[in-house]
């Protein structure tokens, strides 16, 4: 299994702390070997590097096409599936770097996520971007990125499964971890 991070693994606490740096580099990604699979985080400027080209390299360096998305969560319960969300952040990460190769300018994207069940509390979030959800600290039901990053993955042909964490309800990240460890 693939999971992509958009933050540094130390916000995730003891959850990847097993992780190791792989050798392989790709621009604007570190990759890391896990017991759970790979480990792929975004590095720097996610306006530059959150693409759909990057994640055509990632899908191509991995030979796979499942990838978990691991989002900042603010909710009710300290693991979360997503299922679908509204893009309320005022960006989209496809505008201008669409159409690739035969692709679609504008891909459907009614069935983005994975509906898989998966043992969790099933939500629709309100997705803020890193600006907003920082600002908007009151506010519940949203998450950080996992529009952005799954409308990308989403473009390059990756079948995504989100989940969504909430830090302030497990802060160790105990129970992010045994929901990957048991779930995936």
């Amino acid at each position: 299994m693939i999971f992509y991070l958009p933050w540094a693994l130390d916000l995730y606490k003891d959850t990847f702390s097993r992780a190791v740096e792989d050798e392989n580099v790709l621009e604007g990604h570190t990759i890391y070997k896990w017991s759970g699979g790979a480990v792929v985080r975004l590095c720097g400027d996610e306006k530059k590097w959150l693409s759909p080209e990057k994640f055509i390299e990632i899908r191509n360096h991995f030979g796979k096409n499942e990838m978990t998305i691991v989002d900042r969560y603010r909710g009710d319960s300290a693991v979360v599936q997503i299922i679908d969300h509204r893009n309320l952040s005022g960006t989209n990460p496809l505008v201008g770097k669409t159409p690739i190769g035969n692709r679609p300018q504008f891909p459907d994207v009614s069935k983005l996520y994975s509906s898989e069940e998966r043992e969790l509390k099933q939500v629709v979030v309100d997705c803020l971007g890193k600006e907003r959800f920082q600002l908007q600290k009151e506010r519940t039901g949203v998450s950080e990125m996992a529009a952005h990053i799954a409308l990308c993955a989403y473009y390059a042909g990756w079948k995504i499964t989100a989940i969504g964490w909430c830090q302030e309800l497990d802060k160790k990240g105990s129970e992010l971890g045994k929901v990957l460890k048991n779930v995936f």
